[in-house]
Order: structure tokens, then sequence, then C-alpha cells
């Protein structure tokens, strides 16, 4: 009965893979390697000869395996000669034929698994190809510097504390400057595919996820360049900035868990409420179709990297500096002073900073809610400085509530 159900398993794998294979091969003039019935053979001759093999001695599974490796070396050269050049067929029935095997062994969660991901990358060229095209040459390049950072320079980083106040580490430095540019980078890709003309609303929370200063800065001049969607704009405004909490509430249980179990309930609040306010104020307003696009540069540059990994340890030396000097008031001064620029570096360094200590943890969360409060403070500015008139009733009442719900947030749990 086993026997039976591995031959079921195998069959189904090999029609799955060469169904797919018969359908995207139905464009006329298009050569057909292996098709719905060559695939479930290939499988089974795969799960067969590792059989015999185990019995017989492996040999058998050899000489198989080197039939199939020469059965596809003639199919290439011979399309490829018809300049049909292409071997994504010729590769699936290498593998379709190790799924045999692999369900002989024992492995058949892994082998139907990969038999539905084979499926699955076969079946998305056109979306790949689709989406690739949404994309320059400078973004690759980005995200091949992206990949060298992490994968290459990152682990030889020297893991020891440095500098003034023993309050930089090369290593850690690097870490987040990975985990923040990849988060940026995953808000910058959904941009891209699903294109910020899809709606402001729709742009503004993706946009918060890259920047919500940026987004900020572009939606309150455009309320000017396009007063009709002003209402519209405003409220993109109001969702790109509650987005923001909830970044950084990720970004903090995705380094510290513990300190992320003390932030989840203000920042989440804060966060969830402020989305919530902002379809609120939608609903008041009269919907109108925009073309309009948030423009913004891809977040994987060099330049960034600096910039950020400066502007990480300045605010790491300077909260050290301020509780020696000032104690906790002065921690709480230089997350007011950091929200100014980049939330993200108070941020980091109160997540270093608490660890795992229960006490440090409420001095880390009151100086990240106050650099957020001031960094909406901040965007709240622009928006009243760069928006119009209707834009400017919506702000005050969208941002104005997430300021002062952060404010309350601040009092509440340091008194607590």
């Amino acid at each position: 009965m086993e026997i039976l159900s591995d031959l079921a398993i195998v069959i189904g794998m090999g029609l799955l893979i060469g169904l797919e294979r018969e359908y995207s091969h139905l464009v006329p003039g298009q050569g057909l390697f292996a098709g719905v019935r060559t695939f479930p053979l290939v499988c089974l001759l795969g799960y067969l000869s590792a059989l015999l093999g185990k019995s017989e001695g492996y040999w058998i599974f050899a000489i198989a395996f080197l039939a199939v490796i020469a059965l596809v070396s003639i199919s290439y050269f011979t399309l490829s000669q018809r300049n049909d050049i292409g071997a994504t067929t010729e590769v699936s029935f290498i593998l379709t034929f190790i799924l045999g095997a692999l369900v002989f062994r024992g492995e058949v969660l892994l082998a139907v698994s990969a038999a539905v991901l084979i499926t699955v990358l076969l079946s998305i060229k056109l979306q790949v190809l689709s989406a690739l095209g949404k994309f320059g040459q400078p973004d690759f390049f980005a995200l091949l510097k992206f990949v060298i950072m992490a994968a290459i320079i990152l682990p030889v980083l020297p893991d020891t504390q440095t500098g003034p106040y023993l309050a930089i580490n090369p290593r850690q430095i690097g870490y987040v400057i990975v985990l923040i540019s990849g988060i940026s980078f995953f808000g910058y890709v959904l941009t891209k595919l699903k294109g910020s003309d899809k709606g402001i609303q729709f742009a503004a929370m993706l946009g918060g996820i890259v920047s919500s200063t940026a987004l900020t800065w572009d939606f309150s001049k455009k309320s000017r360049e396009d007063p009709d969607h002003a209402s519209q704009y405003a409220t993109g405004i109001v969702l790109a900035c509650s987005i923001m909490y909830l970044r950084v509430l990720l970004i903090v249980y995705l380094l510290n868990p513990a300190l992320g179990v003390y932030l989840s309930l203000p920042a989440g609040l804060l966060g969830v409420g402020g989305l919530f306010t902002g379809k609120w104020l939608m609903k008041g307003t009269e919907i109108k179709p925009s073309q309009e696009t948030f423009t913004i540069s891809n977040p994987l540059n060099i330049r960034n990297a600096v910039t950020f990994a400066v502007l990480f340890s300045v605010v790491g030396i300077l909260v050290q500096a301020g509780k020696s000097m000032f104690g906790e008031s002065g921690i709480f001064l230089v997350g007011a002073l950091s929200g100014l620029t980049d939330v993200d570096a108070i941020v980091l360094s109160m997540v270093n900073y608490a660890g795992s200590d229960a006490i440090l943890a409420k001095v880390a969360v009151v100086t990240m809610l106050i650099g957020m409060t001031v960094n909406t403070l901040f965007k709240f500015s622009l928006a009243l400085f760069n928006g119009n008139g209707a834009m400017k009733k919506i702000i005050w009442k969208g941002v104005g509530s997430l300021i002062l719900g952060s404010a309350m947030a601040v009092v509440v749990i340091w008194l607590v």
C-alpha cells in the first residue's frame, strides 16, 4: 500500500509540472521538449531507479540519471539549432527525476513542496518579466550593493564597542542599516510593482513604509498644484504618519522583542488609531480620480547608508553623553532632537540602551515616543507650511490627533 501511495504522489507531481509546461507552450511555433505525459514518466523513472538501486546497486540510479542528462542535452542542442534558446523545461525535467527519488527516500513533504514551488516558478514567467520591466538598471545595481553589504561586508565588521563612551559597534551599525534599508526597500518595491497611481491613499501607505517625511513633503506640495485632490493628499499624509508608528514597532520587535512588548500598546494604538482616523476623514471627502503619483528614490544606496551610519553613531554617543551629564532628561532631549531628522536613529539607539532591563525599557519607550512625537510634529509643520487651505483643515484633525495622542502616551507611561 505504501508503494501505491508513493506511485500516486510521483505521478501527481509529474502531472502537475507537465500540465504547466503543456499549457505554457500553447503558443504555435514554440518547441516542447516534454509535456503532460513525459514529466510523470521521468518522475516515475527517478522513483523506480532509486528503488532498484537500493537492492541491486546504486549504479542503476546513476545510469538512469546520466540517461536523463543525455536526453536533456540532445533536446537542448536540437532546439537551439532552431533558435529556441531556453533551458527552463530541461532543468525542470532533471529536477522532476530527482523528485521521484526523494519520494522513495521518504522525503514526501520536501518533494511535494518542491514540485509546487517549481510549478509556481514556471507559471509566473510573464508576471516576473512584467515586474522586471518596472525597475531600471540603477535599481538592480542598488540591490546588488545591498546583497554585497548584507552577505559579505556585514559578517566581517568587528563586533566590539569603540568610540566615545564605547557607544559605537560597527557590526551593530551594519546590521541596523541592512534592516532599515530592507524594510524601506520592501515599500519601494511594492510602490514600483503596484504603481503609486493606484490611488493616493494606497500610495501613501506604501510611502509611509519608505519615508513618511518625504511623502508629507511631496503630498503637501501637490495639494497646491492639484487643489481638487487636496483633501485626498491630506488623508494620505495622515495614513503615512500612522504607518510610521507601526513601522517603528516592527523594527523594535525584530531587534528586541522584550522591548517591543512594552512599546506595542502605545505605538500599536497610535498607529492603528491613526489609520482609522485617516479612513474616517476620507469618508468626509469627495473621492475624485487622480493620476498623480508619489515619486521616491531607491532607498538602497551608499549615500543613505553612510548618512544613516553617521547619524546613528552620533545619536548613540549623544544618548550616553546626555545620560552621563543630565541623567534621563538628557536622553529625552536627545530623543526630541533626533526626531527632527530621523526617528529610526533614536529608536535603534534605545533598542541597544534598554537591552533586557525592564527599568531601562520604560526610559527607552518614553524616549522613542518623544522622538516619534517630535517627528510627527515636524511633518505636521511641513504640511501646514506647504499645503493649501483644504489640506490644513484635515491635517489639523488627523495629524494633530496623532501628536496629541503621542504626547498623552508619553505623560501616562512616565507617570505610571
